[in-house]
C-alpha cells in the first residue's frame, strides 16, 4: 500500500545507534546500499582507476561492504547481492577493482521533481509562516492602539466650559474634577477614565446638579417644577416686613 515517503538524510547514518558494532540484518544492509547511492552523477577514484558513477549508483568492493556490515565472509555479501537482484531491487556488475551497484527504484523514491516541489512547498511555508505573525503583529498593534490610547487629563476650566455647556456650574464641575484628579482618574470601580466627557454625561449630568440646584445645602429649594433660589426667598421675606 502506498503511504507516502519520509526523506532519510545521509547524517542519519552518523547516529550512534547505527554506528553501534553488530550485524547487520538485510534490511539494514538494503538500506544501506540505498543511502549509499549517488544521487548526482560523479567520478570515483579507486587507487590509479578512475570510475563514473551514475545517479542512483555506488562502487565498493566486497570487502568493503563486508566490513560496514559486520558479515563473516565476502560469500555471503555475493548472495545478498544476488537475492537483491532476483527481487528486481539492484542490478550489479564487476569493475576492474571493486564492483557497482545500481539501484533500480532509486528514480522512484528519490524522484527531482519530488525534491523541487518539497523545497518550493518548504518556502512557500516559511514566507507564509514569516507574513502570518507580522500581519498579526501589525494588528495586534492597531488593537493596542485603539485600546490603550493615551488619555489626557482634562484642565478645570475646560471641565467648567463643558459642564456650563450642558447647563451645569462651576461649583458642581470642580466637585468632578476634584474627584477624578485626586484620585489619578480612577472611578470607584478601580477603572481608569478613558473619556472624561462620557464620564461626565453617565455619572455627573443629574438634575440636582444644574445651575440653580444644589440639594442638601439650603442655598435653593425646588418646589414643584420651579426652582426658588436664597434670592428669592430673601426678596419675599422684605415684601412680608413692608406689608
Amino acid at each position: 500500500m502506498h503511504r507516502g515517503y519520509v526523506k532519510l538524510w545521509r547524517c542519519f547514518h552518523d547516529d550512534e545507534f547505527w554506528t553501534a558494532k553488530r550485524e547487520f540484518s538485510y534490511w539494514e544492509a538494503w538500506e544501506d546500499i540505498f543511502v549509499e547511492a549517488n544521487h548526482s552523477d560523479t567520478t570515483v577514484i579507486i587507487g590509479n582507476t578512475t570510475i563514473e558513477c551514475k545517479r542512483g549508483q555506488c562502487v565498493k568492493s566486497l570487502e568493503t561492504w563486508q566490513r560496514r556490515w559486520h558479515w563473516h565472509s565476502k560469500s555471503k555479501v555475493r548472495r545478498f547481492l544476488m537475492l537483491c537482484t532476483k527481487l528486481s531491487k539492484i542490478r550489479y556488475e564487476s569493475e576492474t577493482v571493486t564492483i557497482r551497484i545500481t539501484v533500480c527504484s532509486y528514480d522512484k523514491y528519490q524522484d527531482t521533481r519530488n525534491e523541487n516541489e518539497t523545497q518550493m512547498k518548504r518556502k512557500r511555508n516559511a514566507s507564509e509562516t514569516q507574513v502570518k505573525p507580522n500581519k498579526e503583529l501589525k494588528n495586534d498593534k492597531n488593537d493596542k492602539k485603539v485600546r490603550g490610547a493615551v488619555f489626557t487629563a482634562p484642565a478645570l476650566t475646560e471641565v467648567e466650559e463643558y459642564f456650563a455647556e450642558h447647563g451645569y456650574s462651576k461649583e458642581h464641575a470642580k466637585r468632578f474634577f476634584d474627584y477624578y484628579s485626586v484620585g489619578a482618574w480612577v472611578d470607584n470601580q478601580g477603572n481608569h477614565v478613558k473619556n472624561w466627557k462620557q464620564k461626565a454625561i453617565a455619572v455627573w449630568f443629574k438634575e440636582e446638579g444644574r445651575i440653580g440646584t444644589v440639594c442638601g445645602t439650603g442655598v435653593a429649594r425646588k418646589f414643584g417644577r420651579q426652582v426658588v433660589t436664597t434670592e428669592d426667598l430673601k426678596a419675599q421675606a422684605e415684601r412680608v416686613i413692608l406689608t
